[in-house]
């Protein structure tokens, strides 16, 4: 892919599927995990599972779970670390 085809929001470099869901690239083959916006806990769009759970608030006080989760990208599961 090019400078045009990344630097877009339905890059997979740029994915935001809890905001405004969009077709992702191969998103029938490929299943992508990204941690770069905040949630609270997992968020599984079909293709793209966000899982940035470890930021905070400007005050320090957490957001999100703050538990670590191991995926298996060929099956589409995912589940929390003991």
């Amino acid at each position: 892919m090019g400078k045009q085809e990344l630097w877009r929001n339905s890059s997979p470099i740029w994915a935001r599927p809890q905001t405004d869901f969009y077709r992702m690239f191969r998103d029938d083959f490929i299943y992508q995990v990204v941690g770069h916006t905040p949630v609270k806990e997992p968020f599984d769009s079909g293709s793209v599972l966000s899982l940035d759970l470890f930021s905070t608030y400007s005050n320090g006080t957490p957001y999100g779970n703050q538990k670590l989760y191991i995926v298996d990208t060929l099956t589409k599961r995912y589940y929390e670390a003991e």
